[in-house]
């Protein structure tokens, strides 16, 4: 499912974290997303608190924080767009899908 397809949907999620390195080449894709995404996210979903975090030296990798505190993040590091916006899709589907998805999902 594309990231906008569950958007569309209605949001499983409370908040997205966006943490990358400003000028690391392992982040260029996320870095490249989220300047060309950003703004169709907050248009489909005002309410909806998009954290875009910078640091030396972080690893590429999306937060997305579900009712009831939990969170599950996903490194993303070296991944293009296509892939980010995969990723960002399993992650808005829902706490309980991700749990189905096994290894790779930091919960």
């Amino acid at each position: 499912m594309s990231w906008q397809s569950a958007l569309a949907k209605g949001l499983a999620v409370t908040e997205l974290r966006f943490i990358m390195c400003p000028s690391g080449a392992g982040s260029q894709g996320l870095r490249s997303f989220v300047k060309e995404a950003y703004s169709e996210v907050k248009v489909m979903n005002p309410s909806l608190p998009l954290l875009v975090r910078e640091s030396a030296g972080a690893k590429a990798t999306i937060l997305a924080r579900y009712p009831a505190g939990k969170e599950v993040s996903v490194q993303v590091e070296n991944f293009d767009k296509k892939n980010i916006g995969t990723s960002l899709g399993r992650l808005l589907q829902g706490y309980e899908a991700i749990q189905r998805e096994g290894p790779g999902w930091s919960v």
